[in-house]
């Protein structure tokens, strides 16, 4: 899938994430266990990784405003580099959303994490 086609999936869920009202609550604490990621990496240009994948919700509300800390390790383990980003798009109950994160090249794995995210219920008409 091309830059161009994966933006404009990004940008439709956004707009549909958008199209209900929502009332948002505070993740409380360890609630993020609803929100698994899972991903890859893959070489980009110039000394860079793309850690690419998605999250699944497990729970029955959507997730809005998820953010993820990636972080590259040493081969002991020790953390080398990290990121912190949100999902670009809400995270439908039951459902995914995927994200990709530039990440310096030379650690020799990386690991997501989700460090918060608010809950949301739709309310209808």
């Amino acid at each position: 899938m091309g830059a161009n086609a994966f933006g404009k999936i990004l940008a439709t869920w956004l707009v549909l994430g958008l199209a209900g009202v929502a009332a948002a609550q505070p993740l409380p604490a360890g609630s993020e266990d609803g929100l698994r990621p899972s991903w890859s990496d893959s070489a980009m240009a110039d000394g860079w990784r793309a850690i690419c994948g998605d999250v699944r919700n497990v729970r029955p509300v959507a997730a809005r405003s998820v953010a993820l800390r990636v972080e590259g390790h040493d081969g002991a383990g020790n953390v080398v580099s990290a990121r912190d980003r949100y999902v670009a798009a809400d995270v439908p109950a039951g459902s995914r959303a995927v994200f990709c994160v530039p990440m310096p090249a030379g650690a020799a794995s990386y690991n997501v994490t989700v460090v918060g995210a608010d809950w949301v219920t739709i309310q209808g008409p």
